[in-house]
């Protein structure tokens, strides 16, 4: 039986005037040049600055296509709001050229903007895709990679998003060498430039070794900080094919995006680990007319992973809600550690469990501990907007 092709992308989609007394045309005149760097550069920016109270969401995702997965409906609520947000994707997945890393920025910027986020939100790091847990203070050999062709390359790449090139080479004019300190740098001087009060990313404990290493790079980047935001912590890999099967490796179930269900309970090793906290998608993410429903839009636009099927397991990411396992730091001395922990973070090297079933001790990462608690028949909260973790 053929599979169903997922629907086309929608698009996203005089009186006279009164004469002002001279003094009015003298007070402007002397104002005038001290606004000229004020400006808004948008229409989003042209709105009303936000109050200090106001959420500022930053989505960092290991990979094009991570950043819909687990936070499409947080991106799309806060896109519709007008709320501060940024998107920063690591690598660019192009590893050993089986995917084009530029096709993939291309996608990524797609997705998103079904979501109704522009490219101008979106930062492209450019390090290496399947590489990010061996980063170190040596920069890594060269690497087979794809932009627009199979090179050798050893440095930082893109040519989209904010500012049309990767993120190192916009904000400090070159390349960045495959290096734990390059990136950590990076992360750093994004969040302080941004400033979020809330930091989605992948969980420790997922088995992809990059979505392990991006949440211990951001807690590297953290530790520079004298602020840490609110850090939500989402699952992507807990097997190949969760949250649509419980098979450890592809192919998956064939089914088709669930809207209307709710993310269900993490199989194998993590079963009973529930999450503190769900949030229900915006109406925009909740369509049961896949062809309208923009999370859908957005995961469909990532074409070389979905492979243009609508049967394809990432469209069971499309649901009802998005879970996260909340995390909020605090200084304790001078480094920033999980509120609430009964252990300090500082005993134990991160590890991470490989899809091989080894594990894999994560030299470049500051020390934490990602052990997780299991709490059985713990009660999830459900969480609609901008409210804390």
């Amino acid at each position: 039986m053929r599979a169903a092709v997922l629907p086309p992308r929608w698009p996203v989609p005089s009186a006279r005037p009164r004469r002002q007394p001279r003094w009015v045309s003298r007070v402007a005149a002397t104002l005038l040049p001290l606004a000229v760097g004020c400006r808004p550069t948008s229409s989003r920016a042209a709105r009303a600055p936000a109050s200090p109270s106001v959420t500022r969401w930053l989505v960092l995702a290991p990979h094009p296509d991570d950043e819909v997965l687990i936070a499409g409906g947080v991106l799309a609520r806060a896109a519709s709001e007008g709320a501060p947000l940024r998107v920063v994707v690591m690598t660019n997945g192009d590893d050993d050229c089986v995917h084009d890393g530029l096709t993939r920025e291309r996608e990524s910027l797609d997705g998103l903007a079904q979501l109704g986020v522009d490219a101008g939100r979106v930062s492209f790091l450019g390090y290496p895709d399947g590489a990010l847990a061996r980063l170190g203070r040596a920069p890594l050999a060269t690497r087979r990679r794809m932009g627009g062709r199979c090179v050798e390359g050893y440095s930082t790449y893109g040519a989209h998003g904010q500012g049309g090139a990767e993120y190192h080479l916009v904000r400090f004019g070159g390349h960045a060498k495959y290096t734990r300190g390059a990136v950590v740098s990076d992360l750093a001087t994004l969040l302080a430039e941004f400033r979020p009060t809330d930091v989605v990313t992948t969980h420790p404990l997922d088995t992809h070794p990059d979505h392990a290493a991006t949440y211990a790079l951001l807690r590297a980047a953290i530790e520079r900080l004298a602020f840490a935001p609110r850090v939500h912590r989402a699952m992507v890999h807990n097997g190949d094919c969760w949250p649509i099967g419980v098979a450890p490796r592809e192919p998956c179930p064939a089914l088709p995006a669930l809207p209307a269900d709710a993310t269900p309970p993490l199989p194998g090793r993590l079963l009973g680990y529930a999450p503190r906290e769900r949030r229900l998608v915006p109406p925009s993410c909740a369509s049961s007319d896949v062809s309208r429903n923009a999370k859908v839009r957005a995961i469909g636009a990532h074409r070389s992973q979905t492979r243009g099927l609508a049967t394809s397991y990432l469209f069971g990411f499309a649901r009802r809600d998005e879970v996260f396992f909340p995390e909020t730091l605090e200084r304790r001395g001078r480094r920033w550690l999980r509120r609430g922990s009964a252990v300090d973070d500082a005993v134990a090297p991160a590890t991470l469990a490989l899809r091989s079933g080894e594990a894999q001790a994560l030299d470049h990462a500051p020390p934490l501990v990602v052990d997780a608690e299991l709490p059985r028949g713990a009660t999830a909260v459900s969480l609609e907007g901008d409210q804390g973790g």
